[in-house]
């Protein structure tokens, strides 16, 4: 499980929306996204458990669902199973339908990002993991992904349901200039909608600078925490992923696979720590 900690764009209190927002956020009532890789364990009521009782309503439980249909065949019933177990257990919980261009959902048919709103009192949002890869691809069933346009437009349909609901649309990006056509500041280049709504009703949106690339660090910080200090997003959070450096040994397929110099993970503690102490 991964964890990621936001601050609010107003510093001074909430960011409200006309709908209020089910779970606000503020500096007293901080956030922290817990990840749950629904297919390594699949006992929700166990996952919660090991959130300290006292911690769990400032945690919010994000269903992961996997990249590939060989490890996920029915994103609707793993949904349904966890969010009853959250609902049940009384915490927060939101899902992470995507990573990369791949979905368990369709970028077409909005029902289903409005029915959990509908469902589940607990239910809080929508989350998109590395927004940068996997657009237009071949599935496992011969479809293709979305493109990435395609994605952006769903970003804005479910932005309007968030607002109706009180929600969050949270997206983590981690990659730099080589994908500088869907960075952060994209999302308000290339799309009129998207700008519309995230300059009007930045509070729904939560933008996540991800740690996963052994490079572009700086490029991806600039991106997501400036969507915040423009004002395009309400939150900014970071979201922790395995992530380091290795030595190349010369040969295509082992360079950077950490065989000669694995990546200590408490070296990688201090940058963070760093990282979280300068921007809150």
């Amino acid at each position: 499980m991964a964890g990621g900690h936001f601050r609010c764009r107003n510093g001074a209190g909430e960011v409200r929306a006309d709908v209020p927002l089910r779970r606000p956020i503020s500096p007293e009532r901080p956030l922290w996204i817990v990840h749950v890789d629904t297919w390594n364990t699949a006992d929700p009521e166990r996952i919660i458990e090991m959130v300290p009782e006292d911690i769990r309503p400032y945690v919010v439980f994000n269903i992961s669902l996997s990249a590939t249909d060989a490890t996920c065949h029915d994103g609707f019933a793993v949904c349904d199973s966890w969010l009853k177990a959250c609902a049940q257990k009384r915490v927060w919980s939101m899902v992470q339908c995507a990573s990369g261009g791949h979905s368990r959902f369709s970028d077409h048919d909005l029902t289903v990002y409005e029915d959990y709103f509908r469902k589940y009192p607990n239910f809080i949002g929508w989350n998109f993991a590395e927004q940068f890869w996997g657009f237009g691809d071949k599935n496992e069933d011969g479809t293709t992904t979305p493109s990435f346009l395609e994605r952006l437009s769903l970003f804005g349909d479910i932005l309007k349901i968030c607002h109706r609901y009180g929600g969050y649309l949270v997206v983590s990006f981690t990659q730099a200039y080589y994908s500088a056509d869907m960075m952060p500041i994209a999302y308000m280049k290339r799309n009129a909608e998207v700008n519309r709504l995230l300059t009007e009703h930045p509070e729904h949106f939560i933008c996540c600078e991800k740690y996963t690339m052994q490079n572009g660090f700086f490029d991806i910080e600039s991106n997501c925490l400036g969507a915040w200090l423009g004002g395009y997003a309400g939150y900014y959070g970071i979201r922790f992923d395995a992530c380091g450096w290795s030595t190349d040994d010369g040969n295509p397929n082992t360079s950077n696979d950490q065989d000669l110099e694995p990546f200590v993970k408490a070296s990688g503690a201090i940058p963070i720590m760093e990282h979280v102490m300068l921007t809150g």
